[in-house]
């Protein structure tokens, strides 16, 4: 995993698939399919952010993170801070 930070192209895989709603590949004015570009991490690095994933599951989070964590939500986040004049977002 050397050269992640000075070459980070040679460890994603670019990749056009087709546009999908309801199933069915999204077709364009002309007749053709429209396309989604993907970028896949390579299987190497894909293991290294389920390595960092599973261990992130693993903590415990503080009450005042709401975002993404499961049983918290938007409503929560807002009753906790309804008193408070300042308050800090941070996206990790």
């Amino acid at each position: 995993m050397d050269g992640l930070t000075e070459h980070p192209e040679e460890f994603y895989i670019k990749k056009n698939r087709p546009k999908m709603k309801f199933g069915r590949p999204q077709i364009d004015k002309g007749g053709a399919k429209k396309t989604r570009k993907i970028v896949d991490p390579i299987p190497a690095l894909k293991y290294k952010q389920r390595q960092i994933n599973n261990y992130i599951k693993t903590i415990t989070l503080p009450p005042c993170m709401f975002g993404g964590i499961i049983g918290r939500n938007n409503i929560g986040n807002t009753l906790a801070h309804i008193e408070n004049r300042y308050f800090l977002t941070i996206d990790l």
